[in-house]
């Protein structure tokens, strides 16, 4: 599925989304942070239907250690 211009679907959108924060959640549990999502760096698939994440240059290893809220 090619997309085209206009407004998303709302249950596209909402499984474009899940996508993205599984594979967020995916690093953060490697303890890596990809501190540049924006719209340039999220790609799909030639069907459209499976999202990508990009641009790990970014990237940070962060520490084990539980950082706390003051």
């Amino acid at each position: 599925m090619m997309l085209q211009g206009g407004p998303l679907r709302e249950v596209l959108l909402r499984n474009y989304t899940a996508q993205i924060l599984s594979g967020l959640a995916y690093l953060h549990k490697r303890n890596t942070v990809h501190r540049n999502i924006k719209a340039a760096n999220i790609f799909f698939d030639s069907n459209g239907c499976t999202i990508k994440l990009a641009d790990f240059g970014m990237a940070n290893l962060v520490s084990t250690i539980p950082l706390s809220i003051i």
